[in-house]
């Protein structure tokens, strides 16, 4: 039986994640802090333990040494897509001092191998690294860190680029749940001035993702270690591509309102394409996607 420590349970994509790991059979430990809304946690009937993290260095050093999980699967963050001043201080503590504590923690308990989440903002329209907002550029900053713990205490690191996600019980006020209300109330879903590329991937496809790095770190870390992969749909589309999509699969078009945002001073024209995962590749299409979403209800 495997023992994964994760961060950022109580994210929709973190519950996806924790909930497959337990319906496997893995004994997994869920780092929360004392405002997390720990109705977002997974409801398992086992395999789910949770530990509180009060701020500090001592304490998740404490937690770890007390687990010693096998992997670490770490997805916790802060994100604002255009900052206020009053969002730097979170920003900081949230993308890099959370990371850089744990990985002082695995560095004090042995724990060796880590997964985590990563954003294509840190690629703004570029093969290497150019952040498209401060969020990209603490996400990076972690990335940073982790090297220099990957280097110095021969850990095992593996890094999951991620996209927009999208998938039932999503609570987030992402796109996806805009075009649902829209369809479901009938009141006009306003859309933005210019028509931005985006790739959406389903969250089962993600989860996919991260249980096959789990498995190659375990048993092939030749093949992932230090890696960093793409976790996308394979699809740039266009918001009127993806909304027309949508409207083929309710059989109706969408009230919308354009022109209602302004268009954005820095946008992405096409999101980063990296190398995938060895072995993964998304198996859910926007169609089939959107169907589930709408078949298995809200949160």
């Amino acid at each position: 039986m495997q023992k994964i420590f994760v961060t950022g349970g109580a994210s929709y994509l973190g519950g996806r994640i924790i909930g497959r790991l337990c319906a496997a059979g893995s004994d997994v430990h869920a780092l929360v802090r004392p405002s997390t809304n720990r109705g977002r946690l997974p409801q398992v009937s086992r395999g789910l333990s949770i530990h509180e993290h009060d701020g500090s260095t001592d304490s998740l050093v404490s937690i770890m040494e007390r687990i010693r999980p096998d992997a670490v699967i770490h997805l916790a963050g802060k994100y604002v897509r255009n900052h206020a001043a009053a969002d730097i201080a979170d920003l900081v503590r949230d993308n890099i001092l959370l990371g850089a504590q744990l990985l002082e923690g695995m560095r004090a308990a042995d724990v060796r191998k880590i997964i985590h989440a990563s954003s294509f903002f840190q690629n703004f329209d570029s093969s290497g690294y150019r952040p498209f907002n401060l969020y990209a550029a603490t996400k990076q900053a972690f990335e940073d860190v982790l090297l220099y713990y990957s280097d110095a205490e021969d850990m095992t690191a593996v890094t999951l680029v991620l996209f927009d996600t999208y998938g039932p019980g999503d609570w987030r006020p992402r796109l996806v749940q805009a075009m649902i209300e829209a369809y479901r109330t009938g009141k006009s879903m306003p859309v933005p001035a210019d028509d931005p590329v985006l790739d959406l991937v389903h969250a089962d496809d993600v989860a996919d993702a991260f249980l096959l790095a789990l498995d190659l770190i375990a048993h092939a870390p030749e093949k992932v270690r230090g890696g960093r992969f793409a976790v996308t749909s394979g699809r740039h589309l266009k918001l009127s591509e993806i909304i027309s999509t949508f409207e083929k699969v309710i059989g109706r078009p969408l009230p919308r309102t354009p022109g209602q945002w302004p268009v954005a001073l820095r946008r992405i024209s096409e999101p980063w394409s990296g190398p995938v995962l060895p072995g993964w590749s998304a198996r859910i299409s926007l169609e089939d996607g959107f169907r589930s979403t709408l078949e298995r209800g809200e949160p």
